[in-house]
Protein backbone atom coordinates (compact mmCIF):
# COMPACT_ATOMS: atom_id res chain seq x y z
CA UNK A 1 0.00 0.00 0.00
CA UNK A 2 2.52 2.25 1.02
CA UNK A 3 4.62 1.64 -2.33
CA UNK A 4 1.36 1.94 -4.66
CA UNK A 5 -0.43 5.41 -2.99
CA UNK A 6 1.32 6.96 0.28
CA UNK A 7 -1.56 9.10 0.31
CA UNK A 8 -3.89 6.13 1.45
CA UNK A 9 -1.56 4.76 3.28
CA UNK A 10 -1.38 7.63 5.57
CA UNK A 11 -5.37 8.03 5.51
CA UNK A 12 -5.10 4.16 6.66
CA UNK A 13 -2.95 4.82 9.51
CA UNK A 14 -4.97 7.07 10.77
CA UNK A 15 -7.61 5.14 10.83
CA UNK A 16 -5.73 2.79 12.52
CA UNK A 17 -4.47 5.64 15.05
CA UNK A 18 -8.21 6.55 15.83
CA UNK A 19 -9.25 2.95 16.02
CA UNK A 20 -6.71 1.90 18.61
CA UNK A 21 -6.63 5.29 20.17
CA UNK A 22 -10.35 4.42 21.07
CA UNK A 23 -10.20 0.97 22.21
CA UNK A 24 -7.19 2.89 24.66
CA UNK A 25 -4.59 0.74 22.78
CA UNK A 26 -2.21 3.51 22.70
CA UNK A 27 0.83 1.06 22.05
CA UNK A 28 -0.48 0.08 19.04
CA UNK A 29 -1.59 3.45 18.06
CA UNK A 30 2.54 4.72 18.56
CA UNK A 31 3.22 2.04 15.93
CA UNK A 32 0.48 3.58 13.50
CA UNK A 33 1.85 7.12 14.44
CA UNK A 34 5.60 6.33 13.35
CA UNK A 35 4.62 4.69 10.01
CA UNK A 36 2.91 8.31 9.45
CA UNK A 37 5.88 9.97 10.48
CA UNK A 38 7.88 7.91 8.08
CA UNK A 39 5.47 8.63 5.34
CA UNK A 40 5.68 12.07 6.62
CA UNK A 41 9.02 13.25 8.49
CA UNK A 42 7.76 16.91 7.99
CA UNK A 43 4.30 17.13 9.22
CA UNK A 44 3.85 18.22 12.78
CA UNK A 45 0.68 16.83 13.28
CA UNK A 46 1.64 13.30 12.70
CA UNK A 47 4.33 14.18 15.40
CA UNK A 48 2.23 15.82 17.62
CA UNK A 49 -0.65 12.62 17.54
CA UNK A 50 2.82 10.41 18.74
CA UNK A 51 3.14 13.00 21.51
CA UNK A 52 -0.48 12.60 22.59
CA UNK A 53 -0.10 8.59 22.44
CA UNK A 54 2.71 8.68 24.61
CA UNK A 55 1.16 11.48 26.70
CA UNK A 56 -2.18 8.65 27.21
CA UNK A 57 0.38 6.17 28.45
CA UNK A 58 1.80 8.04 30.85
CA UNK A 59 5.70 8.01 29.01
CA UNK A 60 5.84 11.29 29.85
CA UNK A 61 9.39 11.81 28.70
CA UNK A 62 8.97 10.46 25.48
CA UNK A 63 5.99 12.35 25.11
CA UNK A 64 7.71 15.95 25.41
CA UNK A 65 10.58 14.73 22.90
CA UNK A 66 7.84 13.97 20.36
CA UNK A 67 6.33 17.27 21.05
CA UNK A 68 9.56 19.33 20.53
CA UNK A 69 9.85 17.41 17.84
CA UNK A 70 6.79 19.07 16.67
CA UNK A 71 8.05 22.26 17.87
CA UNK A 72 11.02 22.26 15.29
CA UNK A 73 8.99 21.20 12.12
CA UNK A 74 6.70 24.37 13.51
CA UNK A 75 8.00 26.76 16.07
CA UNK A 76 4.62 28.19 16.65
CA UNK A 77 2.70 25.54 17.00
CA UNK A 78 1.03 26.32 20.64
CA UNK A 79 -0.52 23.30 21.25
CA UNK A 80 2.76 21.20 21.09
CA UNK A 81 4.23 23.55 23.45
CA UNK A 82 0.56 23.91 25.91
CA UNK A 83 1.43 19.81 25.87
CA UNK A 84 4.81 19.51 27.01
CA UNK A 85 4.09 22.15 29.76
CA UNK A 86 1.03 19.69 30.95
CA UNK A 87 3.24 16.81 30.26
CA UNK A 88 5.80 17.83 32.82
CA UNK A 89 3.33 18.68 35.09
CA UNK A 90 1.96 15.18 35.07
CA UNK A 91 5.37 13.97 35.88
CA UNK A 92 5.20 16.52 39.01
CA UNK A 93 8.48 18.68 37.25
CA UNK A 94 6.63 21.73 37.86
CA UNK A 95 10.24 23.55 37.53
CA UNK A 96 9.87 22.60 33.91
CA UNK A 97 6.30 22.65 33.56
CA UNK A 98 6.27 26.58 34.46
CA UNK A 99 8.81 26.75 31.99
CA UNK A 100 6.72 25.23 29.40
CA UNK A 101 3.67 26.76 29.78
CA UNK A 102 5.46 30.41 30.28
CA UNK A 103 6.85 29.60 26.81
CA UNK A 104 2.77 28.57 25.77
CA UNK A 105 1.55 32.36 27.05
CA UNK A 106 3.95 33.60 24.47
CA UNK A 107 2.56 31.68 21.72
CA UNK A 108 -1.18 31.71 22.74
CA UNK A 109 -1.13 35.03 25.46
CA UNK A 110 -4.79 35.81 25.22
CA UNK A 111 -5.27 32.18 26.23
CA UNK A 112 -6.52 32.02 30.09
CA UNK A 113 -5.36 28.45 30.88
CA UNK A 114 -1.54 28.61 30.06
CA UNK A 115 -1.85 31.62 33.01
CA UNK A 116 -3.72 29.09 35.24
CA UNK A 117 -0.73 26.08 34.23
CA UNK A 118 1.87 28.65 35.12
CA UNK A 119 0.25 29.90 38.70
CA UNK A 120 -0.43 25.96 39.54
CA UNK A 121 2.99 25.46 38.46
CA UNK A 122 4.62 27.92 40.80
CA UNK A 123 2.11 26.65 43.67
CA UNK A 124 3.07 23.77 43.59
CA UNK A 125 6.59 24.82 43.97
CA UNK A 126 5.21 26.76 47.24
CA UNK A 127 6.20 30.05 45.47
CA UNK A 128 2.79 32.49 46.10
CA UNK A 129 4.73 35.44 45.17
CA UNK A 130 5.50 34.32 41.93
CA UNK A 131 1.83 32.21 41.41
CA UNK A 132 0.03 36.06 42.15
CA UNK A 133 0.79 37.72 38.43
CA UNK A 134 -0.11 34.76 36.61
CA UNK A 135 -3.22 34.11 38.37
CA UNK A 136 -4.65 37.34 38.33
CA UNK A 137 -3.75 37.27 34.49
CA UNK A 138 -5.64 34.40 34.24
CA UNK A 139 -8.90 35.81 35.57
CA UNK A 140 -8.83 38.65 34.01
CA UNK A 141 -8.84 36.95 30.27
CA UNK A 142 -11.65 34.71 32.13
CA UNK A 143 -13.43 36.19 35.07
CA UNK A 144 -16.36 33.25 35.31
CA UNK A 145 -14.12 30.61 35.61
CA UNK A 146 -14.58 29.23 39.55
CA UNK A 147 -11.18 26.93 38.88
CA UNK A 148 -8.98 30.25 38.34
CA UNK A 149 -11.25 32.59 40.87
CA UNK A 150 -10.84 29.93 43.80
CA UNK A 151 -7.00 29.74 43.06
CA UNK A 152 -6.44 32.91 43.14
CA UNK A 153 -8.01 33.09 46.56
CA UNK A 154 -5.53 30.38 47.41
CA UNK A 155 -2.89 32.62 46.74
CA UNK A 156 -3.87 35.92 48.07
CA UNK A 157 -4.69 33.39 51.51
CA UNK A 158 -1.08 32.16 51.29
CA UNK A 159 0.30 35.37 50.83
CA UNK A 160 -1.83 36.76 54.39
CA UNK A 161 -3.52 39.14 52.05
CA UNK A 162 -7.35 38.03 53.73
CA UNK A 163 -8.90 41.15 52.70
CA UNK A 164 -8.30 40.29 48.51
CA UNK A 165 -9.28 36.31 49.08
CA UNK A 166 -12.58 37.66 50.52
CA UNK A 167 -13.36 39.53 47.79
CA UNK A 168 -12.67 36.98 45.41
CA UNK A 169 -15.03 34.67 47.69
CA UNK A 170 -17.65 37.44 46.86
CA UNK A 171 -17.24 36.95 42.92
CA UNK A 172 -16.74 32.83 43.52
CA UNK A 173 -19.90 32.74 45.02
CA UNK A 174 -21.98 33.88 41.89
CA UNK A 175 -19.86 31.35 39.70
CA UNK A 176 -19.40 27.72 42.06
CA UNK A 177 -21.08 27.92 45.80
CA UNK A 178 -19.75 24.86 46.39
CA UNK A 179 -16.06 26.34 45.62
CA UNK A 180 -16.82 29.81 47.38
CA UNK A 181 -18.05 27.53 50.49
CA UNK A 182 -14.56 25.35 50.64
CA UNK A 183 -12.70 28.27 50.30
CA UNK A 184 -14.86 30.04 53.05
CA UNK A 185 -13.63 27.09 55.32
CA UNK A 186 -9.62 28.33 54.44
CA UNK A 187 -11.04 31.75 55.45
CA UNK A 188 -11.75 31.02 58.85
Amino acid sequence: LIALNPDEATTYYGWIIRMYDGAGKYDQAIEAAKKIIELNPKSELAVYNLGIMYLKLQRYDEAVGAFRQALAIKPDYASAMYNIGYSYSLAKKYKESIQGFEKYTQLAPEDPLGWLNVGIGYMQLKNFEAALEPMRKSVELKPDNASAQFNLAIVYINLKDTYSAREVQKTLQGLDAGLADRLKKYLR
